[in-house]
């Protein structure tokens, strides 16, 4: 057998099967934990594609004490709702965090939404994320039965 310093070994360049996986919390949700997904490969032969990562979220509103909103109560979801669910998104592979928001996550994901993309990226892939461009003078105005403070 001879020495090859310059050949490559065979490596597996493709993919050879993709699925998608529900994955659940690790544990019960609750106010006052936080919300813990381990996704892992099985035997460290699966890569896993994280662009390709969704999460599906069902919600309700209700008023602090938990009774039903009326039907003539006026409600309206802030700029990028998904996003402004939880205060702190903390990314770890491995046991080493490779990105945490330190309990500014709504705040870091609108400054960069606001800044980071195009308006056709706005009014496509962010729309689904409900986001629409306010006013300036007009963000913590609620009232969205006019219209008045949405500039389009």
């Amino acid at each position: 057998m001879e020495l090859s310093l310059f050949d490559l070994p065979p490596t597996q360049v493709g993919v050879e099967n993709v699925r998608m996986e529900n994955i659940q919390p690790s544990s019960a949700i609750s106010d006052l934990s936080p919300i813990v997904f381990d996704i892992s490969g099985q035997n460290g032969m699966e890569y896993i594609n994280l662009q390709k990562c969704q999460m599906y979220v069902k919600l309700r509103v209700l008023h602090a004490d938990n009774t039903k909103l009326e039907d003539n109560e006026s409600v309206a979801p802030v700029n990028l709702l998904l996003q402004s669910l939880f205060s702190q998104i903390d990314v770890s592979i491995q046991g080493k965090v490779l990105s945490s928001t330190f309990g500014y996550h709504p705040y870091k994901a609108f400054i960069q939404s606001l800044l980071r993309y195009g308006s056709d990226a706005k009014q496509s892939q962010l729309s689904s994320q409900l986001w629409l461009k306010d006013s300036p003078s007009q963000y913590d105005d609620v009232n969205f039965t006019n219209g008045d403070n949405q500039m389009g």
